[in-house]
């Protein structure tokens, strides 16, 4: 006959059989029916079964008496306490339905505990880790900014060094010179009329480079 969950079986109802074939190793499964009469299904493979339980009518097959007899005890006390539940086979069958499902949801309401448990480790975790990551880009960013301040700040200072040491010497060549400054006017002048940038050119008569402003005031 076929389980409930379409494995092969053979229904028993000699206990000492099924004491044998316990003995055997084979799984067996418990069922009454509605006049309570207890029987035994003999799970596994029908040609094993039969194998088996030709062993046990072989009156050469040698067993183990000790082993034997707790087969044959644990068979009976089984026997007994399914006895004495007041169910039916076909009760037992939308039973261990109910109970299978009401094991689906107790694993799922136990994973939802466990991943909520999950999360309030690990939300905590990943905030301090978040914070530190986002502590380490600011100090980064700050330490990159301070940098490109101090390269500015240093390029700015020997601009003017060099600008400072331009302004001397063309101090001391204006001191040394004195006609550095004439050559310069002329040299600049002279780039301007080049460029175009002057447009109309006054001439003003002048006596050691110093305009002369009234007309007829240098003649004697």
């Amino acid at each position: 006959m076929e389980n409930g969950k379409n494995s092969p079986t053979t229904n028993i109802e000699d206990t000492l059989l099924v004491a044998f074939m316990v003995f055997k190793g084979h799984q067996v499964k418990e069922w009454k029916d509605t006049e309570g009469h207890v029987s035994f299904d003999i799970l596994g493979e029908p040609a094993k079964i039969q194998a088996d339980m030709a062993d046990y009518y072989d009156a050469n097959y040698c067993v183990s008496i000790t082993e034997f007899v707790r087969c044959f005890k644990e068979v009976k006390s089984r026997m007994y306490n399914f006895k004495n539940l007041n169910v039916t086979k076909g009760e037992i069958v939308m039973k261990n339905q109910k109970g299978e499902g009401e094991a689906v949801v107790m694993g799922g309401i136990f994973l939802v505990i466990v991943f909520i448990i999950a999360l309030m480790f690990a939300l905590p975790a990943w905030n301090v880790w978040r914070s530190g990551v986002a502590g380490e880009a600011d100090l980064k960013k700050a330490i990159q900014t301070r940098q490109i301040q101090i390269e500015q700040a240093r390029g700015e200072k020997e601009a003017a060094v060099l600008r400072a040491e331009a302004i001397k010497i063309v101090g001391q060549a204006t001191k040394d010179f004195p006609e550095y400054r004439q050559q310069e006017f002329i040299g600049g002048f002279a780039e301007a009329l080049k460029e175009g940038k002057i447009n109309q050119v006054i001439y003003v008569p002048t006596e050691a480079m110093i305009p002369i402003m009234e007309a007829g005031k240098g003649i004697k």
